[in-house]
């Protein structure tokens, strides 16, 4: 498997608004946190082992698509996440 190359740090992330749905923390499995506050979960060996989970966006701008393609991803991504939770 190759990785895509990565791009230029062109800023830092910053995160607001958040700080006590930090603290609503879920463990779903060993292998995974989850915050349903903020509808996210991570897995923790992507906090252990950053380096090997590169950010690359495979999402086309909203103008490119028509609604029911950004219906069928949305369906697609709701049947996934308990797929990816149980991993």
């Amino acid at each position: 498997m190759t990785s895509v190359k990565l791009g230029k740090r062109i800023s830092d992330a910053e995160i607001t608004n958040v700080s006590g749905q930090l603290l609503h923390v879920e463990m779903p499995s060993a292998h995974h946190l989850y915050w349903p506050d903020l509808d996210v979960d991570v897995a923790i060996e992507s906090i252990d082992h950053p380096e090997r989970f590169p950010l690359v966006s495979k999402v086309q701008s909203n103008r490119h698509c028509s609604g029911r393609a950004r219906s069928r991803r949305a369906a697609e991504w709701q049947h996934a996440r308990p797929q990816m939770m149980r991993k």
